[in-house]
Parts: C-alpha cells; sequence; structure tokens
C-alpha cells in the first residue's frame, strides 16, 4: 500500500502532544508540512520535528 501524505495545519498543543504522535503510529502515513498562522511557529515546529520537511512548512493567511 502506498503512504498517504499529511499536513498540518496547527502547532496547538493538542496537534503537538495528541494528534501527531498518534499519526507516526502508522506505517502508511508521511507528515510532510505543518502550518501556522505565524511562519514563525511553523518553522519552530519543523525544526523540533524532525519528521517534518520544513521547506513545505509555512503560514497561512486569515481575512
Amino acid at each position: 500500500m502506498n503512504k498517504v501524505a499529511w499536513g498540518v495545519l496547527s502547532t496547538a498543543n493538542i496537534g503537538m502532544a495528541r494528534v501527531i504522535p498518534a499519526m507516526r503510529q502508522s506505517a502508511l502515513r508521511s507528515i510532510d508540512a505543518i502550518f501556522s498562522r505565524s511562519l514563525a511557529s511553523a518553522r519552530d515546529a519543523a525544526q523540533i520535528d524532525a519528521i517534518f520537511r520544513s521547506e513545505k512548512s509555512g503560514q497561512w493567511e486569515t481575512p
């Protein structure tokens, strides 16, 4: 089976402490990017967690 590529849309504690660790338990996943309202927060999370490819991580725009 092919892996499913995921992008995480939050750097909140629940995602970093609960959701991402649960996703890691699957052999059929690839967590490729993380996004946040703050570019600095997304980059920090990408550096802390080596599973993210930081060049694909970033910030989304809010109205």
